[in-house]
């Protein structure tokens, strides 16, 4: 959003999109997960990509960053190597 103010130089205020909706895990494997879930209900603009964070529940594990560029955004598979018996938090962004 572009803010002008005749005195001024123009201001721009970021504007983020809400969370994708209804994410759902579809499968999971030793090295993958699959989920799908839709876009945003408040895009505010074009969505460039998706960011997932994948953290062991006990915190020690290494953070997963992911960035999903697909023009589908809808079903994305996730590679994760070493995956080990246990829980995980993950989040979308």
């Amino acid at each position: 959003m572009l803010r002008v103010d005749n005195n001024k130089q123009p201001s721009y205020i970021l504007v983020l999109p809400s969370k994708p909706l209804n994410l759902t895990v579809l499968n999971v494997t030793s090295t993958s997960i699959t989920m799908s879930w839709y876009p945003p209900k408040n895009q505010n603009g074009a969505i460039a990509g998706y960011h997932v964070f994948h953290i062991h529940e006990n915190q020690t594990g290494v953070e997963i960053m992911k960035n999903s560029r697909n023009s589908q955004d809808s079903i994305i598979i996730f590679e994760l190597p070493n995956l080990t018996e246990a829980e995980y938090n993950s989040a979308l962004f």
